[in-house]
């Protein structure tokens, strides 16, 4: 009976953890740590230049100064104004920057590599590894920050050679949708290890002389699809507005990876002289598909039945898993148990639900695990999935309106057609225009949008939860969960979607609602810096489990009618800086 109840109490515990291999990784902090491999070596800075009348031409802090806490244990709330300077900053200013509770409170500190542009004359940066190359196969995620400023023109490639010699362009930007760092998430394809990555930099026209900055440069294995979001700075309680990243990501061939699991077991028993209990497990077969969402394959997953009988008094149980798989599992356990007595059969249904289940595997250079435990997520995309308690209930569509010779006033298709691969494998390229329309299209035009190799690749489809901001009444959206409440405590992490058209003053405020009664607000925004989806990362406190979440959207001032758009939401344990 008490080795029953510790098998019995081991699967009740079990908690599902996402973990992610990082192939390569290098940010400039460390001691005359470069990056890349260059004749004449990139220029590693704490800033260029100071704050000043004019919007800035270089970037005045490192990208940990804005996605690491201050000093006082808060996240900058960006963007902010500098004196009475009229442009927007997006970087600490002299080591500094406001937050929730202190207008100046310390920020965290790091390097950059900066390229001054002052000729057209193209500037080649390979990413410096012990053996000169990426130890990677098959699907790669490259994820690395930029600063581009206004000023010039200019053009940043990637460029992928195989060790065969063959080399593709896998990603290229030439602008910038705000003046601060820009993160980009690149799937891509790796025929072998040993692969390498060159950026290629290049001032296209024009005799000013912009600075282009590089940071956080990583390489993990799998499609972006794959990875945890990690887009956005966190933000803190009472963030006036937001802090976005550009998530455009193109992946030039697409690649159909199986994801197996293989598991060793090895069972050790000793016999003793004490009456003979035997201990009976049986598994059912049971069948699970395993969605690997970066290459849009669908591999199945097979447990095998298995029965053990044991006579022991100690079992020594090591498991060892290897690769990727998602599974979940329903486990029925009969324990037999045999004395002098009438014997007695118990039969305990145990059920294990495992949500992403990844093990990182030792490399070379070493690998890096990052772990989420998701307690909340909601995307709007299943049958009758609404992510909200309301009266009346949010509306729920596709699309609202269709792209036309106005700047849209409504979102015009989900998170998921734009953050997931299209039907050919490769990611829209974004922005993009729409026939004659001058403004910038951030969304799937009719279910389509340009990618690498199509200029009209079928999106992904799905759905969001939209509200027409009619008057000025407060909407008030709780999350909806089976208890009533966010079954989580101390340091939490809040990722949201949100689409805000520029028609029309309006404000979304999220509140937390402790078990207490007592509530804050812990994020809001009244603007979007492009005409699109923007992600927000909120980091929080909960005192006690079973707190619960509202978002609170309303139009202030005006007589437009602005669409709201809410999608992708999900809150993790920790805080989102980790």
């Amino acid at each position: 009976m008490w080795q029953s109840f510790h098998i019995f109490y081991f699967v009740c515990i079990f908690i599902s953890f996402t973990h992610t291999q990082v192939l390569y990784q290098c940010n400039f902090d460390g001691a005359n740590e470069n990056c890349f491999d260059s004749t004449p070596p990139i220029a590693v800075t704490a800033s260029v230049n100071v704050a000043g009348p004019v919007a800035p031409s270089a970037a005045l802090s490192d990208v940990s100064s804005i996605i690491k806490p201050t000093a006082n244990g808060e996240m900058c709330v960006l963007p902010y104004k500098v004196a009475t300077y009229t442009w927007d900053m997006y970087f600490c200013n002299k080591g500094f920057c406001p937050t929730a509770s202190s207008p100046n409170s310390t920020c965290a500190t790091g390097k950059y590599g900066n390229i001054a542009l002052n000729n057209n004359q193209m500037r080649i940066f390979q990413l410096k590894t012990e053996t000169g190359g990426i130890n990677g196969k098959d699907q790669q995620c490259l994820i690395y920050y930029y600063y581009m400023p206004v000023v010039g023109d200019k053009i940043i490639n990637i460029r992928q050679e195989e060790v065969d010699g063959g080399s593709v362009i896998i990603d290229s930007v030439t602008s910038s949708p705000f003046n601060g760092w820009i993160v980009r998430r690149v799937s891509f394809n790796a025929e072998a290890p040993g692969y390498k990555i060159y950026f290629e930099l290049q001032r296209t026209n024009g005799f000013q002389i912009p600075n282009i900055g590089l940071d956080e440069i990583s390489i993990h294995q799998g499609s972006c699809e794959d990875e945890p979001i990690t887009d956005t700075p966190a933000t803190t309680p009472v963030s006036i507005t937001t802090a976005i990243t550009v998530t455009t990501t193109t992946t030039p061939t697409t690649v159909t990876t199986p994801a197996t699991t293989s598991t060793t077991t090895t069972t050790t028993a000793s016999s003793t002289s004490t009456p003979t209990t035997t201990i009976t497990t049986t598994t059912p077969t049971t069948t699970t598909p395993s969605t690997t969402t970066g290459s849009l394959t669908t591999t199945p997953t097979t447990i095998t039945t298995t029965t053990t009988t044991i006579t022991t008094t100690t079992i020594t149980t090591t498991t060892t898993t290897i690769t990727t798989t998602t599974i979940t599992t329903t486990t029925t356990t009969t324990t037999t148990t045999t004395t002098n007595t009438p014997s007695t059969t118990t039969t305990t249904p145990t059920t294990t639900t495992s949500t992403t289940t990844t093990t990182t595997i030792p490399t070379n250079p070493p690998s890096t695990t990052t772990t989420t435990q998701v307690l909340y997520q909601c995307n709007f995309d299943g049958a009758n999935e609404i992510c909200f308690d309301s009266t009346p209930p949010i509306a729920v569509t596709a699309s609202v309106n269709v792209a036309g010779p106005a700047l849209p006033n409504g979102a015009l298709s989900d998170v998921s057609a734009i953050a997931k691969p299209t039907a050919n494998g490769e990611m829209c390229i974004l922005p993009y225009k729409v026939g004659t329309y001058t403004w910038d299209m951030y969304f799937c035009n009719r279910g389509y949008c340009p990618t690498a190799s199509n200029p009209n690749s079928t999106c992904t489809t799905g759905r969001f939860g939209t509200m027409p901001l009619s008057n000025n009444q407060m909407r008030i959206f709780q999350l909806k969960t089976e208890t009533g409440g966010i079954n989580g405590k101390d340091q939490q992490c809040l990722i949201y979607y949100y689409y805000m058209p520029v028609v029309g003053d309006k404000i979304i405020s999220v509140r937390k609602e402790e078990v207490d009664g007592g509530s804050v607000i812990i994020d809001s925004v009244t603007s979007s810096p492009f005409n699109g989806w923007i992600v927000r990362r909120v980091s929080f406190n909960a005192e006690a489990p079973g707190y619960k979440i509202y978002f609170e959207v309303q139009r202030t001032n005006g007589f437009q009618i602005p669409n709201i758009g809410l999608d992708e939401i999900s809150i993790h344990q920790g805080s989102c800086g980790m």
